[in-house]
């Protein structure tokens, strides 16, 4: 992604993460509960520098997809209706940056 990303005009990102805290009902829970909070925090770090370099180039819709795993398949629609209404408020800026 960097040295696309340095020359692209838009990198358009879609966060699909979601951290939801449960009470871990196993110790297999809590290593991966772990993990999560672990990949969450870095995800963070990695978005504020891609922010700091492209500035108004980057572009990150995040769908709300709580619950929806990635083996969700008999969930597809709903999960695409998430990510035409997250993507929709983008869509003006999306447009202005590239009819530059």
């Amino acid at each position: 992604m960097d040295v696309a990303a340095e020359e692209a005009d838009v990198v358009l990102g879609v966060l699909l993460s979601s951290y939801v805290p449960e009470e871990p009902k196993s110790p297999a829970d809590l290593v991966l509960q772990s993990y999560y909070v672990a990949a969450h925090e870095l995800l963070a770090v990695r978005l504020a520098r891609a922010r700091e370099r492209l500035e108004e180039r980057l572009l990150v819709i995040h769908p709300r997809v709580e619950g929806i795993g990635v083996l969700g398949f008999d969930r597809a629609e709903e999960a695409m209706a998430a990510g035409r209404r997250a993507a929709k408020p983008w869509l003006g800026r999306l447009r202005k940056i590239l009819s530059r």
